[in-house]
């Protein structure tokens, strides 16, 4: 069989044929490289867009649904500049921008997998969006939803942490009421409930993921007139938490850095064995590191002390402590 593109490249490259022929030639071959880069684009943009409908399929999200139908419009409109422009350079820019867009998608994935909170991914995502890494995409969708999700969270520039404009709110979870008599039993019992009753009171508080505040944990902040410039209710409050119920039952004289958990360990006066609505103070990290816990002391078990306090499990919460761990047990103590 004539191989048409050998033979029109021999007139090209030949000076014997006069220069109106080797023209001929050389456009004719131009019109054969085109068609054949059209035909290897077509197969990539059909196997492209079956792995996004797969993907799609797959994580069955709207929101990842969303990026995908982007990626395969994208696709669809880069065939469309090939198939116009006929010249095989357009042919390798289309196959590098599949690139990039498969490079975008995972980026999406990966931000939008990191969290299971719909603010957490939505703040990721804006962080993608803001720091240029999904250029090239029709995003406004897509930041329409993240700012839904994350409370209108204002973009911020790449490397930097996003700020905390949000509003002042209400959040708990409901606590049963048997718990709540049960523990103002025992602190009455232990002569406790002096203080015990604030604490027991604050049940089921609990932080707010993303940019909002829980009024709450701020109110603390408020009454303890905490001097601590951008405070959050994603700091580590356990010892505010500590320092609130306190004050509020009348004590005094309190550590001079009571978010300092640790400071806690010389406050009041030292007891052997756990009481009822004691103050526990517990290492973290590692004995020698300077970060702990406190709270108060409502139970124990087997090798733990059970403990209400605050900053447990995002919230106002009793948690089982090793005593492994414990530092130092303190009942308050008025002059």
């Amino acid at each position: 069989m004539l191989d048409v593109n050998a033979h029109l490249a021999a007139i090209f490259d030949s000076n014997a044929y006069p220069p109106e022929l080797r023209a001929k030639a050389l456009d004719l071959l131009a019109q054969a490289g085109t068609q054949e880069e059209r035909r290897r684009a077509e197969e990539v943009a059909r196997a492209e867009n079956l792995r996004l409908e797969r993907t799609k399929l797959w994580l069955n999200t709207p929101i990842i649904a969303a990026v995908a139908g982007l990626l395969t419009l994208g696709a669809t409109q880069i065939l469309s500049i090939i198939q116009s422009k006929e010249t095989a350079a357009l042919a390798n820019t289309y196959t590098r921008s599949l690139e990039e867009r498969k490079f975008q998608f995972e980026m999406i994935k990966s931000a939008l997998s990191d969290s299971k909170e719909p603010k957490q991914r939505a703040t990721n995502l804006l962080f993608l969006i803001d720091s240029k890494i999904l250029d090239g995409l029709d995003i406004a969708g897509l930041k329409k939803w993240a700012q839904e999700q994350d409370g209108q969270t204002p973009a911020f520039d790449s490397g930097s942490a996003p700020t905390r404009p949000g509003v002042e709110r209400e959040f708990r979870t409901p606590v049963s009421q048997t718990l709540v008599a049960e523990l103002s039993n025992k602190a009455q019992q232990a002569g406790t409930f002096d203080w015990m009753q604030h604490a027991i009171a604050e049940l089921g508080v609990r932080e707010i993921p993303g940019p909002d505040n829980n009024v709450r944990i701020m109110d603390y902040a408020r009454f303890v007139e905490l001097q601590l410039s951008g405070f959050n209710d994603e700091l580590p409050w356990s010892g505010l938490f500590a320092h609130y119920v306190l004050k509020k039952a009348g004590f005094g004289n309190f550590p001079a850095n009571p978010l300092q958990n640790r400071t806690w360990a010389t406050w009041g006066q030292a007891i052997e064995q756990p009481k009822f609505g004691a103050l526990a103070v517990f290492w973290r990290v590692s004995p020698e590191s300077w970060q702990g816990h406190v709270g108060f002391v409502v139970g124990e078990e087997e090798g733990s002390l059970l403990v209400l306090g605050g900053n447990q499990q995002d919230g106002v919460s009793v948690a089982k402590f090793s005593k492994s761990r414990l530092l130092a047990l303190r009942i308050p103590t008025k002059p």
